[in-house]
C-alpha cells in the first residue's frame, strides 16, 4: 500500500485507506498480503475505450447499487430522501445509506449512473 501511495503521491492516510478499501469493494483492485493489484476490471477502467461499460460493471458489482438500478432501470432515480428510503428497506443502516447516497446522488448522474443502460440517459 505504501507503495501505491508513494506512486499516486499521497500519504497513507485514512481517507487514503478507505479509498483504495472501496476499490476493492467495487472489484477494481484486490488486496493480498499488504499488495494492492488491479483486478481485470480495473485495467478496463483504465482503459479510455472500456471505462464506460467497466465503471457500469463495478457499480453494480455492489448488490445494494444492483438493487436499486434494477428497481429503477426505466424510470429516473428518486431523491435523496426516496433513496435512503429505498436502502432503509434493504436493510442498509443510517450510516451507510448517508455513504450510500454520495454514490448513488439524485437523478443518477454520478460517475457510474450516467454510464449505464438507461432510457431517461443520454
Amino acid at each position: 500500500m505504501e507503495q501505491l501511495a508513494a506512486y499516486l503521491q499521497k500519504a497513507v492516510s485514512s481517507p487514503f485507506r478507505v479509498r483504495v478499501s472501496s476499490a476493492r469493494m467495487f472489484g477494481i483492485t484486490k488486496n493480498e498480503k499488504g499488495q494492492v493489484h488491479l483486478t481485470e476490471l480495473g485495467r478496463m477502467i483504465a482503459d479510455p475505450k472500456t471505462e464506460p461499460a467497466a465503471r457500469a460493471e463495478a457499480f453494480l458489482s455492489v448488490e445494494l447499487y444492483k438493487a436499486i438500478f434494477e428497481k429503477y432501470r426505466k424510470f429516473t432515480l428518486p431523491g435523496t430522501s426516496g433513496l435512503e428510503s429505498e436502502m432503509q428497506a434493504l436493510g442498509v443502516s443510517s450510516k451507510h445509506r448517508r455513504l450510500g447516497i454520495r454514490t448513488v446522488p439524485a437523478g443518477g448522474t454520478g460517475p457510474y449512473c450516467s454510464k449505464m443502460d438507461h432510457p431517461h440517459r443520454q
